[in-house]
């Protein structure tokens, strides 16, 4: 076998006892795949030493020496503007100094966002009257909470 380099997208099993257990299977085997049983079956010899054909053209390695990364799961996407949200109590309300409003019900005017496009908060008319002579106030997401039926909905859609 060969020193390669992985192809583009993938790289070598991180599990360093599984790469040396398989490396030296592929050794004993003569430098071809351990998981083919008869090379004489399918296809000429040398599309199955290791990096057999199918990894150089498709990036899957059957026998699991190079990997592709995960791809990491996205976030839900859960819509709050014109919602009523209740307030719930965070690290982050705690912060802003706003402990007051915890349990009372608000309007959500405006989605705030960061550079990746998630949403942080948003710019909330209180229901029921003034915090400290305002009704607007904005309101960190860890501390929105839209009522049980409209999250579950809005994020077994987005999934």
């Amino acid at each position: 076998m060969t020193q390669t380099i992985p192809v583009k997208g993938t790289f070598l099993n991180p599990d360093k006892f599984f790469v040396e257990e398989l490396r030296f299977k592929i050794k004993a085997n003569y430098g071809f795949c351990p998981r083919i049983s008869d090379i004489r079956k399918d296809g000429s010899p040398e599309d199955h030493r290791c990096p057999c054909k199918v990894y150089r053209e498709t990036s899957k390695c059957g026998c699991k020496l190079y990997i592709q990364p995960r791809k990491p799961k996205e976030r839900p996407v859960i819509k709050y503007e014109k919602k009523t949200i209740t307030i719930m109590p965070s690290h982050e309300l705690s912060d802003l100094k706003l402990n007051d409003l915890i349990n009372r019900q608000a309007y959500v005017n405006t989605e705030v966002k960061n550079d990746k496009g998630w949403v942080v908060g948003a710019w909330c008319n209180l229901i029921g009257g003034a915090y400290q002579g305002e009704t607007e106030w904005f309101i960190p997401v860890q501390s929105m909470q839209l009522p049980i039926a409209e999250e579950i909905r809005q994020t077994t859609k987005s999934w």
